[in-house]
């Protein structure tokens, strides 16, 4: 009987260390993603997630324009950083080989003078069972549709992959190999992404195929880059594949996919053999209201998030309809600075909070606190952190490489929360389609200031007006081009009414 007892008593203590070891690992691996990159190449942003958030101004010395990934060491210390066309090293110098990892039509087009591709499209991991090397993956951007007049002309073709070793050039990284081709094929524009194996040590990469609902999955391990599985399931994309995100979740078990033109495509992912499956049914939106979008998990994998330009929407993956769970937690407040503090690319970081970043040029980020939260509970804060240079819509791709559970309450009493100043009721807009002119007529008595109209194209460009304490006020759109434009009133910098005008010649 004690012989039982000591064997129990040792096999319950092996689990505890494991349990111990392996939460250890993973914390000490999400110092992997510790450290982002923001910005252009005289005025960007360093921004660490050690024990608190920093942020200081540095000159990265190469440019992002949305394409973009960083890697530190176990220690959080910042190794090297691409945004797909070069690369740099910590010393925020080019890295020693580390030019023209992305030739063709980006080499002389997006890639000129340490600019970077426009849209996300490269990602960092670890060599499995090599210390101090690295992959570099991006994808290219060629004409293979020139001279199709239903498609747009540039597309990428090739997933390459390009490899860095850290003990190179007195420890500040060397490029040993680069633009290797791991395949050659018509591909999605964006959505390069790549997700930890069940193991902790290999990786799955998945690069959408055009025109289809096919995806390429890569895995990578000791042996180098494994010739890809094609995996067909959902729905097929159009050719209108660009400006969206694609995610995977914490937990390495959902794959996501989305922009304006495409919906919202959710899948379940085996992250120990990689297979996709389970497509939910598509769920999109309305056309009128936002050309780009950016996706981020929530730490518990159970939250997704879309934040489609205007406003931050919560999924729960956990609820049988998560189309029918949809809540919206933010609408963009009208913020500038000095651009519009619009929502685009969105990331979580290590400390489990989700930042998103605007599609101009600005001086902020929004952040998610609470993401582990329902509804507004997950306390999303615009605009809530200030950069000290601008940053371009740029956030890093970078896969999961495991972050501690969230130990937050949830304040439930914040999804009760209504403001009654939102209310439609307050304003009438009218016509909402017009050749030269609308009326807006205010219903109420709340305002002691004078009210601010913003005016926004689809491209993110913004006109305001000021108006009186009247009744009645007239906008004259007169000198605006045709188009859609979404038409805000402000009290206070807080956006209390929208609508959607269409302006027509």
């Amino acid at each position: 009987m004690q012989f039982l007892i000591k064997k129990i008593a040792r096999r319950v203590g092996i689990l505890i260390l494991t349990i111990i070891i392996t939460h250890s690992l993973l914390y000490c691996q999400k110092e992997r993603n510790s450290t982002w990159i923001l910005g252009n190449t005289t005025d960007g942003n360093l921004v660490r997630f050690n024990d608190s958030l920093s942020v200081s101004l540095i000159d990265p010395g190469i440019d992002f324009a949305g394409s973009n990934s960083s890697i530190s060491d176990l220690e959080g210390k910042l190794l090297f950083y691409t945004n797909s066309c070069w690369v740099a090293n910590a010393e925020n110098k080019l890295m020693k080989n580390g030019d023209t990892i992305n030739p063709g039509e980006l080499k002389f087009g997006f890639c000129k003078n340490l600019q970077g591709a426009p849209s996300p499209g490269c990602v960092i991991t670890e060599y499995p069972g090599r210390n101090n090397r690295y992959y570099i993956f991006n994808i290219d951007i060629d004409i293979p549709y020139f001279g199709i007049d239903s498609f747009i002309g540039h597309a990428p073709q090739r997933v390459m992959y390009h490899i860095v070793d850290m003990a190179r050039d007195s420890g500040k990284g060397e490029v040993i190999l680069k633009n290797q081709i791991a395949l050659y094929d018509t591909l999605g524009r964006a959505s390069l992404i790549a997700c930890r194996h069940a193991n902790k040590k290999d990786f799955w990469l998945i690069a959408p195929k055009s025109h289809t609902n096919c995806y390429f999955v890569f895995l990578v391990d000791k042996n180098g880059v494994n010739k890809p599985s094609l995996q067909c399931l959902g729905e097929r994309w159009s050719d209108l594949d660009t400006q969206g995100q694609a995610v995977f979740s914490p937990n390495g078990k959902h794959y996501a996919r989305m922009n304006k033109w495409n919906g919202l495509n959710i899948y379940d992912f085996d992250d120990s053999t990689g297979q996709l499956s389970n497509p939910r049914p598509r769920i999109m939106f309305d056309q009128d209201t936002f050309h780009v979008t950016g996706l981020s998990f929530s730490p518990n994998s159970r939250y997704l998030y879309a934040s489609p330009l205007y406003k931050v929407i919560q999924f729960d993956m956990q609820s049988s309809n998560i189309e029918a769970s949809r809540i919206d937690i933010a609408l963009y407040d009208g913020f500038r600075n000095p651009y519009g503090t619009v929502f685009y690319l969105s990331a979580l970081a290590p400390d489990g909070r989700i930042y998103i970043s605007a599609t101009s040029s600005t001086y902020n980020l929004h952040v998610i606190n609470k993401p582990d939260c329902p509804g507004k509970a997950s306390e999303i804060i615009q605009h809530g952190v200030t950069l000290p240079g601008f940053n371009f819509s740029s956030i890093p791709t970078q896969p999961h490489y495991g972050y501690p559970p969230s130990n937050y309450r949830c304040d439930s009493t914040l999804n009760g929360v209504k403001e009654d100043l939102t209310s439609k009721r307050l304003f009438e807009v009218y016509p909402t389609v017009t050749k030269d002119k609308v009326i807006i007529k205010y219903n109420g008595s709340h305002f002691k200031e004078n009210r601010v109209v913003s005016l926004t194209n689809l491209a993110g460009n913004q006109l305001t007006y000021y108006f009186s304490l009247q009744t009645f006020n007239d906008l004259d759109l007169s000198e605006l081009s045709s188009g859609i434009y979404i038409l805000q009133i402000l009290n206070k910098n807080k956006v209390i009414f929208q609508n959607k005008l269409v302006k027509i010649n």
